[in-house]
């Protein structure tokens, strides 16, 4: 075990110890590995010589407004998920409304510049071949999460769901339950939503409702999963 821990202020005046400071691990540390070493003294620059490590703390902001060192096991995001939407709707595709749900989605990531970027943004009837078509030329792109707007009700043509079900080789029933679960706490037809959710390649691929509102809350209920989901997806080494 580490025989202390000893924190120095770097210089100038009225600097607290809270502000940049160095950190040492001083004595024989025989039981902890280098990547344990670099886990513990985390974050930008570490070195690992001899038994002892040597880092300079960044610094964050408390909520009381005193910076403080980040700690060891802090979730940060590496990379940035490219987003796929696609908005599923006769009358949109034809222009005689204004795509607001596939804008409600492109929002919602684009005010998240530092997780997420948003790649395409598509407009389709409702239509099995057409939804299929832009959703597998998205997955041959490699567009992490795919997003789709529209077509999850019970009107005839309502055909979302069959149309992305054939595409997935793994479901996730677990985000549809979410998806449900959290939905009826906003409306009571939430049971007349018909979400799937799944992979298909390197893609997440989620139904979203066809109204505004719908979409930004069901976003809102999966904006906590969602980077936990993709980085495993893609093969990121899981961060926690």
């Amino acid at each position: 075990a580490a025989n202390g821990l000893l924190i120095l202020p770097k210089g100038g005046e009225g600097k607290t110890m809270a502000d940049q400071c160095d950190t040492y691990l001083l004595g024989p540390l025989p039981a902890l590995t280098q990547e344990e070493l670099k886990d513990l003294c985390s974050t930008e620059r570490v070195q690992v010589s001899g038994g002892c490590c040597h880092h300079q703390h960044s610094t964050a902001t408390s909520s009381e407004g005193h910076a403080h060192p980040k700690r060891s096991g802090e979730t940060k995001q590496k990379i940035k998920f490219s987003v796929g939407a696609l908005t599923v709707s006769d009358r949109a595709s034809q222009g005689v409304y204004e795509d607001k749900s596939g804008l409600e989605i492109t929002k919602f990531f684009e005010s998240r510049p530092e997780g997420y970027t948003v790649s395409e943004s598509k407009i389709c009837p409702d239509e099995k071949a057409d939804i299929q078509r832009i959703v597998k030329e998205m997955v041959d792109k490699d567009i992490n999460l795919i997003l789709t707007t529209g077509g999850t009700g019970f009107t005839e043509r309502d055909i979302t769901p069959e149309a992305v079900k054939e595409l997935l080789e793994r479901e996730a029933p677990g985000l549809v339950f979410k998806i449900m679960e959290s939905g009826l706490k906003f409306t009571k037809f939430a049971v007349l939503s018909r979400p799937v959710a799944g992979t298909c390649g390197k893609s997440l691929i989620i139904t979203l409702p066809g109204k505004p509102k719908a979409v930004k809350e069901n976003l809102e209920i999966l904006e906590e999963i969602l980077p936990h989901a993709l980085h495993h997806l893609i093969g990121e080494k899981h961060l926690h």
